[in-house]
């Protein structure tokens, strides 16, 4: 029994608000969760990445054969490589 009445009754307003609010509350801890680890991935693979071409951008052969990749993957816009995935 709750408040004196029997379980059958469904629960009153405040208590199914609160349990609305926690919900949400857990969902968005989990998502925000998952967002920064995939921030902080990415910031990490960008970073290696440019690590490792620091020295191979030093070898002519090298710029020459990157330079096409690189000038077309600054040109193709953030949203058209946003909707392959």
């Amino acid at each position: 029994m709750r408040l004196g009445l029997p379980v059958l009754y469904p629960p009153l307003s405040r208590a199914v608000w609160q349990r609305f609010l926690l919900a949400v509350a857990d969902a968005a801890w989990c998502k925000l969760r998952v967002t920064m680890f995939e921030v902080l991935m990415g910031l990490l693979a960008g970073v290696s990445c440019d690590i490792g071409w620091l020295p191979a951008g030093k070898v002519a052969p090298v710029r020459a054969a990157a330079s096409p990749f690189l000038v077309a993957s600054q040109a193709i816009p953030i949203v058209a490589i946003a909707r392959c995935w």
